[in-house]
């Protein structure tokens, strides 16, 4: 709460000062507008921590990153297992970003795509490394 109550507090004291500038002056005053705006975010997004916090008691708890190398240590059939999922992911992943290329989201699904290709590379070398070792 106190975090929220400095940011509102800066944002007015700044807004407060936009009285001094001429009005003809308006290049001058756009690095403040844009301080003014970036507390206000600032505020928004401390107060939605704040209302989550007193709705639910707790921040939620943070999502965990996913792997970006193919996990170590498995079995033959296990690497199979995991070589297959992993290039279904693929596929559903290429099938949303070909059915809406335009979509809000097609960017992270291109980024998974092209984590999973990874992963997937190194589950292939892995059952090479398997076969023939």
């Amino acid at each position: 709460m106190l975090q929220a109550n400095r940011l509102h507090r800066e944002a007015a004291l700044l807004s407060n000062s936009l009285h001094t500038y001429p009005d003809e002056e308006t290049e001058a005053v756009k690095p403040v507008v844009d301080q003014i705006l970036a507390k206000r975010e600032e505020w928004k997004e401390v107060r939605r921590q704040i209302d989550y916090i007193d709705e639910f008691g707790k921040l939620p708890e943070p999502k965990p990153e996913k792997p970006t190398t193919a996990a170590t240590d498995l079995t033959e059939g296990e690497i199979k297992a995991e070589l297959q999922l992993t290039m279904v992911k693929i596929s559903q992943n290429k099938k949303k970003l070909r059915d809406r290329p335009d979509h809000a989201k097609a960017p992270e699904w291109e980024s998974e795509i092209a984590r999973l290709e990874a992963i997937k590379r190194e589950y292939n070398e892995q059952l090479i490394r398997l076969k023939y070792a």
